[in-house]
């Protein structure tokens, strides 16, 4: 092989190793590379966290809304109950009253009324003609007033 040629083909060789080794990475491209993923790690984890802190407010914020709302309808349930009591209370009151006026014109009806018992023959089942007579039949015996 001539010189001529031989140079050319180290030449061109010497092209195609400078072509594949400009491919390859070197020490400080992988750092770079390295630090370039660290920081768009670096960058999405704060999007997400920033995310996660901003859904994290939204919930607690609900969450306080509806503490708020549950505190509410306890005090309403609870004033609903106070009135059931009081409603309760005159309803008891006035059954009290309603059962001593009952009472009052009961007695008031019985004002004029004499209570005769022990009839001979006494039973649910008599007319009231048969109770009238025994009845004026006993006075006319016992007591000696004629009815």
């Amino acid at each position: 092989m001539p010189a001529d040629q031989s140079q050319s083909s180290i030449e061109k060789r010497l092209k195609e190793i400078s072509s594949k080794l400009s491919n390859v990475l070197t020490k400080d491209d992988s750092l770079i590379i390295k630090n370039i993923i660290r920081e768009t790690l670096e960058e999405l984890k704060e999007k997400l966290l920033g995310s996660v802190m901003k859904r994290i407010e939204i919930i607690e914020g609900n969450m306080f809304e509806q503490a708020k709302e549950v505190e509410s309808l306890k005090q309403q349930i609870e004033e609903k109950n106070l009135e059931i009591d009081l409603l309760k209370q005159k309803e008891q009151s006035s059954e009290k009253a309603h059962g001593a006026s009952l009472n009052d014109l009961e007695q008031y009806g019985r004002r004029n009324s004499v209570q005769i018992t022990g009839l001979l023959n006494d039973n649910e089942n008599q007319t009231s003609n048969a109770v009238a007579e025994q009845s004026a039949n006993l006075i006319n015996q016992k007591l000696g007033i004629r009815i």
